[in-house]
């Protein structure tokens, strides 16, 4: 009776552990995030995964309004090289009420109401013109800023932009960007 219930014991520690360990895998996120790790930026669509080559740029500025509140940016910007992705994809994080410099951090999108220069979170727009006319609007998503310096910046980025039509791209993976 007694090795029974050690068997039995090694049975569902040993059989069914590992199958609760993997059945809480995001499938949906493995194989982007393996592919995101060994590459830079990335244009992810229905269809495709696109490389996004070029450089990015960045620059901070502060903005002191009349009601005294503080609104702290750091714009990035990618110069794309391709002729499918013109120079036009840009996102901005907006902290309010910082007068520094944005730090290291994790920051997200946050839905805007109002204009866009009184935002606390993400904005990003994308044109694409192989992917028609309408511009992309930041949707979801998050960028963390790993380190930052005077002339650099470096971090990461998963974002969901979406147009009018409802189509959606995502652009995912390592940034290092220049001081603009």
């Amino acid at each position: 009776m007694y090795q029974f219930l050690i068997r039995s014991s090694k049975l569902i520690l040993l059989g069914f552990l590992p199958l609760l360990c993997i059945s809480s895998i995001n499938s949906d996120r493995g194989a982007e995030k393996d592919f995101v790790e060994e590459y830079g930026l990335r244009m992810v669509t229905e269809d495709t995964i696109q490389e996004l080559e070029g450089t990015m740029s960045f620059e901070h500025a502060v903005e002191n309004f009349k009601d005294g509140q503080y609104f702290n940016s750091l714009k990035l910007r990618l110069n794309c090289n391709s002729v499918e992705i013109p120079n036009n994809v840009e996102f901005t994080i907006a902290k309010e009420n910082k007068i520094s410099k944005l730090s290291i951090g994790h920051y997200k999108v946050n839905p805007i109401d109002g204009f866009i220069n009184h935002f606390d979170g993400i904005f990003g727009v994308a044109n694409i013109s192989s992917m028609g006319e309408r511009p992309f609007f930041s949707a979801d998503g998050t960028i963390r800023i790993l380190k930052i310096e005077d002339n650099s910046v470096m971090g990461r980025m998963n974002m969901t932009l979406s147009n009018g039509d409802g189509s959606t791209i995502k652009i995912v993976g390592k940034f290092e960007a220049e001081l603009l």
